[in-house]
């Protein structure tokens, strides 16, 4: 796999009563699927939600702080984007995805209200799809370059078999609405 510049997402969290900021690297998949990319639909998203409802181990988090392309050009919080990061059963294997839908921003006339049943990513469902932007740790990315039909065989299992995952986390920017 050839090398490139990663995208960089900031996420914050609480670490033994102290609030720290940690940065994650994703691989740009450009390299790997090339011009056609990879995207997911909305619908794949709603399945997400209801699995997160339905398995203890699976959480949302609004906890994205910025997200940086490999120009290091910020991205608007307000685009609907999300971060998917796992760890499988038994082995414990981590995998994680970088989502952004196509479009620039969401334009909304209406605050979300903090008990809205959808997260701000299908806000009004005003994204379609969601392309693929990056892959991490650099390893999973590493072995999705070599066999470009392993990201979909892994999402296919996420949403048909997963009790296979101890931890799944569907992460949102920090001022996207929570589930209620």
């Amino acid at each position: 796999m050839e090398e490139s510049e990663p995208w960089i997402v900031v996420v914050r969290g609480e670490v033994d009563g102290v609030e720290q900021r940690v940065a994650i690297d994703f691989e740009d998949t450009d390299l790997i699927f090339g011009s056609e990319g990879y995207a997911v639909s909305s619908n794949f998203v709603k399945r997400l939600l209801t699995l997160v409802q339905k398995n203890e181990h699976w959480v949302i988090k609004t906890t994205i702080d910025d997200v940086r392309s490999p120009e290091t050009t910020p991205i608007p919080l307000t685009t609907p984007l999300f971060v998917l990061l796992t760890r499988s059963k038994p082995r414990g294997l981590s995998a994680g995805a970088l989502f952004i839908s196509p479009e620039e921003s969401v334009s909304s006339t209406t605050s979300p209200s903090p008990l809205q049943s959808k997260p701000s990513l299908l806000k009004n469902d005003a994204a379609d799809r969601y392309n693929l932007v990056g892959l991490s740790p650099v390893g999973f990315a590493a072995a999705c370059a070599d066999d470009v039909r392993l990201f979909a065989r892994f999402l296919a299992r996420l949403l048909k078999h997963p009790e296979t995952f101890s931890d799944v986390s569907l992460i949102l920017p920090r001022s996207a609405a929570t589930l209620g």
